[in-house]
């Protein structure tokens, strides 16, 4: 997924999703949801982000 700075929104190359950029919500495209949710936190100025995968296809977050 990249972002299009142009449009601000996401794009996702592979079936044309596009994704709200404040929200992650399908703003178009055939993905049945949208932008998934990753755990952050702020130590020390640096910022760490729990990577996760999730099942694609399927309108339920679903952890792989």
């Amino acid at each position: 997924v990249g972002f299009d700075a142009e449009k601000q929104r996401f794009h996702c190359p592979c079936h044309h999703g596009l994704f709200d950029m404040k929200t992650g919500a399908v703003l178009g495209g055939p993905p049945p949801r949208g932008l998934d949710t990753l755990p952050v936190k702020v130590e020390n100025g640096e910022v760490h982000i729990q990577y996760q995968t999730f099942r694609a296809g399927i309108d339920a977050k679903v952890e792989v």
